[in-house]
């Protein structure tokens, strides 16, 4: 059991390194997809990547040294600092031409350093589990948790010490 304890304590502590770094880079360094070690996340808003990537997903996204015909990338165009997941369905002389899956017609060509990185793998609706948990209602329910996780055990303890020595004493 102490084993298993050390390793959960180890990998949330791998996770709140990695949360602290991202964190970091959206808002102090303006980053608008963080990449920890060339790897980051985002949640899927549109429907344009159908069926392939649908509104909810949240895809892994890896930066690449070069990028090729049919990859799945997430790029952003300066103007728009909004990112955009399309599949490239040519390589230019300047660069890629993307479109959404769902889409009738191409985007505008983008240059290889507006690409953030490729996408790597999908989980399915795991973004609505983030979209939960970052709504008012959300927030609640894991506070209460977290709150009900620390300090059920210790009631629990409590009460089993209490009933122990009531029926101890008799």
């Amino acid at each position: 059991m102490k084993v298993f304890k050390f390793i959960f304590i180890g990998v949330l502590a791998v996770i709140l390194l990695f949360n602290i770094i991202s964190i970091i880079q959206k808002f102090v360094l303006k980053e608008p997809i963080p990449l920890v070690l060339g790897v980051g996340n985002a949640v899927i808003n549109s429907g344009s990547m159908e069926p392939a990537i649908s509104v909810g997903d949240i895809i892994i996204i890896n930066k690449q040294k070069d990028y090729k015909e049919d990859d799945v990338v997430t790029f952003i165009f300066p103007e728009d600092k909004i990112p955009t997941t399309h599949r490239i369905v040519e390589k230019t002389e300047g660069g890629f031409i993307t479109q959404g899956d769902a889409n009738n017609t191409a985007d505008a060509e983008i240059k290889k350093e507006y690409i953030i990185g490729k996408v790597t793998a999908i989980v399915p609706k795991a973004g609505n589990v983030i979209w939960f948990l970052q709504s008012p209602f959300g927030a609640m329910v894991l506070i209460l948790s977290l709150f009900a996780s620390i300090e059920l055990p210790k009631l629990l303890q409590k009460q089993g010490i209490k009933r122990s020595n009531s029926f101890s004493s008799q």
